[in-house]
């Protein structure tokens, strides 16, 4: 399944690589309001996709955060505000984006 998933990342116009365990991260050079209609794309498209190959009755949904990275800020303190959007977004219901800006795009 993450395989499946990785392709469907790699539609995205940007960098796309695995965190950790179920967790990717996507690198755009956008500002955050392109950058969340990227991954509204990418979030339409996973939850999209034909799982019954792997699995009938599977079903795939990504919960995403999305962030800017400030001028002089470290890239780190960029990431782990992404992760806490990640968080803000699986507790909020999943299969959403959440941003700085507190926007939440449950669907496009």
């Amino acid at each position: 399944m993450l395989r499946r998933v990785a392709d469907l990342l790699s539609a995205a116009p940007g960098f796309a690589g695995r965190l950790g365990g179920e967790e990717f991260l996507l690198v755009f050079r956008a500002g955050a309001e392109e950058a969340a209609a990227h991954c509204s794309a990418v979030r339409a498209a996973v939850e999209g996709h034909g799982w019954d190959a792997i699995a009938a009755g599977l079903t795939v949904t990504a919960s995403i955060g999305v962030t800017e990275i400030r001028p002089g800020e470290d890239r780190k303190d960029a990431l782990l505000r992404a992760d806490d959007l990640l968080y803000s977004a699986k507790r909020s219901g999943r299969n959403q984006i959440k941003t700085d800006q507190d926007h939440s795009l449950v669907r496009p």
